[in-house]
């Protein structure tokens, strides 16, 4: 589902230094789904995920979608990096733990995608 929701947002709201309040929920939601896609990364890694670098191209198609500027595609690859690095000092194996963080971190990456697909129809 999150994904899903990632391919289908589609609208930008980033670029203007002077944000609207729903454009600047909307980037903050952004930076969100970035930090929850670099710590899924790192989490479905470390617990032999599948998926490969399944996570990391879905960061790739947000930026193609809504990253407007060099400013803004750079913002989200740091919240990316910086979770990704956060969570391998954190999680150096699997464990119960990392399961846990894993799944809350989908969770919560599948609200925040629907809550941008939400903005991005209206």
């Amino acid at each position: 589902m999150l994904m899903l929701l990632i391919s289908s947002s589609g609208v930008s709201a980033a670029g203007s230094s002077l944000l609207t309040g729903k454009q600047a929920s909307y980037r903050a939601d952004m930076v969100r789904l970035a930090e929850v896609l670099g710590a899924v990364h790192l989490l479905r890694e470390r617990c032999g995920g599948r998926e490969g670098q399944m996570w990391r191209r879905k960061m790739l198609e947000m930026l193609d979608i809504e990253a407007s500027s060099k400013k803004d595609r750079d913002m989200l690859v740091n919240h990316f990096n910086k979770s990704y690095y956060a969570m391998r000092v954190n999680h150096s194996r699997c464990s119960m733990r990392t399961i846990s963080e894993m799944n809350a971190y989908i969770d919560e990456g599948a609200a925040v995608a629907g809550r941008l697909a939400r903005a991005a129809r209206q």
